[in-house]
């Protein structure tokens, strides 16, 4: 029998919730890859789970020797502990059903992460767009985030507050003049039209309702509110609350992907580290198991030879002895018999 011989086993990845399935080869290797993902997830802020099973190989077919349900991250401050927890993916022989229970009283507590819930939309009547990307694995808190959001609109309505100003200095210097010039003061054309095609006032002031002063005043307190006509807002140059949230779920999508490449590229550099130790780790291991069985191969050979060399040196000394003893009696018996036939007798002497 070889005493380094590997039995073969398999190890399965099953039902894997924000896991990717990775081939293993030993039960080293299947910890390892445990911590690694472990970390991940709490990088990350999000909870995923997978069932492991071992399966023994042999020529009489697949044995199971163990499987388990998982739930992760979990609060685990010493790698050691992994082992603890994971100990019966060590087993050679299929694990009993009341130790897998009672192993899994004890497994480690599981970090709940909540993913944010997006606000619902307060008018019915507003169009509604998709929600905000989940920023649940970027660094900063959703309260951090909701703080930069609220100064971006608080921004954005005092710009708008002061373009309503400078509107009601433009309406009350066209009502001195008495001339219907709203149309050209809210919304100013980019470029002059022809000559040859004038655009008359009419014209210009029935596409665009006119607003006087005492109007504008009435719309201050109601800009955060989805009760002013969408016509009021694109006559004030405005935007309405489904577009502005448009506009800032845009701005924080940018910042999301550079977020998720840095983090990204993070755990990958975190994942390299960890198999580099882990492989480091399994090659001491793996040389100190090969040192050990060297020197226990040669301490038993030892012990054997000495033992053998004892049996053959008490076996060779019992069968000299029987020998000699053997030869002693031939010689008495020849000398009588020489004695006698020379007419020696024992009584003679």
């Amino acid at each position: 029998m070889n005493p380094f011989k590997k039995t073969a086993f398999r190890y399965e990845m099953r039902n894997c919730v924000n896991f990717r399935a990775t081939e293993v080869s030993d039960a080293y290797e299947l910890i390892n890859w445990v911590i690694a993902e472990n970390l991940r997830l709490q990088e990350l802020k999000v909870n995923g789970s997978v069932t492991l099973t071992k399966v023994k190989t042999t020529a009489k077919g697949e044995q199971e020797i163990y499987s388990a349900a998982l739930h992760f991250p979990v609060l685990i401050a010493d790698e050691e502990d992994y082992d603890d927890w994971l100990e019966f993916f060590y087993a050679t022989q299929p694990v009993k059903e009341k130790d897998r229970l009672e192993k899994e009283k004890s497994f480690p507590k599981v970090m709940p992460f909540k993913r944010p819930k997006v606000a619902e939309q307060e008018n019915p009547d507003v169009k509604a767009y998709a929600p905000a990307p989940d920023l649940s694995a970027m660094d900063e808190g959703p309260e951090e985030r909701e703080d930069e959001e609220k100064a971006r609109l608080s921004l954005q309505i005092r710009s708008q507050e002061a373009e309503i100003e400078k509107l009601k200095q433009q309406l009350n210097q066209s009502e001195s003049k008495k001339v219907p010039r709203e149309a050209e003061i809210i919304e100013p054309p980019k470029s002059e039209p022809p000559k040859s095609e004038p655009l008359s006032k009419k014209s210009s002031v029935s596409k665009i309702p006119s607003i006087d002063s005492s109007e504008i005043t009435e719309l201050l307190p109601l800009l955060d509110k989805n009760s002013v006509p969408d016509s009021t807002l694109k006559a004030l140059g405005l935007l309405d609350k489904a577009e502005i949230t448009k506009q800032v779920q845009d701005s924080f999508q940018a910042l999301y992907q550079q977020e998720l490449e840095k983090e990204r590229a993070k755990i990958e550099a975190t994942k390299v580290a960890a198999l580099k130790i882990a492989k480091q780790e399994f090659d001491e291991k793996e040389r100190a198991a090969k040192v050990e069985a060297q020197n226990s191969r040669l301490t038993t050979e030892q012990d054997l030879k000495e033992k053998y060399e004892l049996l053959i040196f008490e076996e060779s000394q019992k069968r000299l002895e029987a020998q000699r003893e053997k030869a002693q009696a031939l010689s008495e018996q020849v000398l009588s018999t020489l004695l006698r036939d020379i007419g020696f007798e024992e009584g003679d002497k």
